[in-house]
């Protein structure tokens, strides 16, 4: 079962890696309410994965941690680099969701991208690595 939760949640990065690079390719469209759709699918597919995680995977690791102290360090961790990715994301989203008429609109949308692969890439190598150890 854990196996399933993981490939689940991966499933889900693949996803929200895959909509961010839509909306990278079509950030420069003279249709704004293409990218604003993509915007909205992109808050989704993310709130989605956040609720996937919130109730499969941090309980799992909450409880890991009680017994490892290199778990309850990544969890704080991650704890502390998720407000922050939030504060990031939440002002990117709110700032473009209903118009890209921004000229800063492709850098804030490549830090995003980058923010969000090594979001990605942390969780997979040390959280979901976490979360299979025994």
């Amino acid at each position: 079962m854990e196996d399933g939760i993981i490939a689940e949640l991966m499933e889900q990065h693949k996803e929200i890696q895959e909509a961010i690079e839509f909306l990278r390719k079509i950030q420069f469209s003279k249709n704004n309410k293409e990218v604003v759709k993509q915007f909205t699918l992109i808050k989704e597919l993310i709130s989605n994965h956040i609720n996937a995680e919130d109730q499969f995977l941090y309980p799992v690791l909450e409880e890991k941690a009680l017994k490892n102290n290199i778990i309850k360090s990544n969890l704080k961790i991650f704890a502390k680099e998720w407000d922050l990715f939030l504060i990031q994301t939440n002002s990117y989203f709110d700032q473009y969701s209903k118009s890209i008429d921004n000229m800063d609109f492709a850098k804030d949308t490549t830090k995003i991208i980058v923010a969000l692969k090594q979001r990605i890439l942390k969780e997979e190598t040390i959280l979901f690595k976490d979360y299979s150890a025994t």
